[in-house]
């Protein structure tokens, strides 16, 4: 996947250079401004936008960035890549995790979980994976009760829909 292979290499350059924090939190503040602004990455990457221009902008909009980290945006932009900026983000961050020994769990509830359960299941999951772990707490809707964890590729689903589920299927 070509996303994962910049990602590396922006990971593995900015480590060599001991930047990685710093490219890390200048990388999610862009992100998290193009997120936001959903048109931007149509102008980045339209045909009728030379590249000079596209290099200008971002010149303009990172000017008090690292030159190294505006250098990456510029890669992007010469090979017709800044479409996949956002892409290239996650796998970084997944990258950084990884070295830092830090598994990321999505917890899906139908209402926001207070910090003390939070701290709590994030013990539990600590003790089992020996990892650090970095909840992110989704308020899920068609959750009726229960919970529902995502990590690593893995569901493990203890919603009362889930059991619910399971009840019908051993009946039918």
């Amino acid at each position: 996947m070509l996303s994962k292979e910049y990602a590396l290499a922006l990971f593995d350059f900015s480590r060599d250079l001991n930047k990685l924090d710093l490219i890390f939190d200048e990388f999610k503040v862009f992100a998290d401004s193009i997120k936001e602004n959903d048109g931007f990455i149509n102008i980045m990457s339209h045909p009728k936008i030379n590249v000079g221009e596209k290099k200008e902008l971002i010149k303009d909009i990172l000017k008090s960035f690292d030159v190294d980290f505006k250098y990456f945006i510029y890669v992007l932009i010469d090979n017709g890549r800044f479409e996949i900026i956002n892409i290239v983000y996650d796998e970084f961050v997944s990258l950084i995790n990884k070295d830092n020994n830090i598994m990321v769990v999505k917890v899906f509830t139908k209402e926001k979980i207070n910090s003390s359960k939070q701290d709590e299941l994030k013990q539990k999951l600590e003790s089992i994976h020996k990892k650090k772990i970095k909840l992110e707490p989704i308020v899920d809707n068609t959750v009726i009760g229960g919970i529902r964890l995502e990590f690593n590729g893995k569901i493990l689903d203890d919603t009362f829909k889930r059991k619910l589920e399971d009840l019908k299927s051993k009946l039918v």
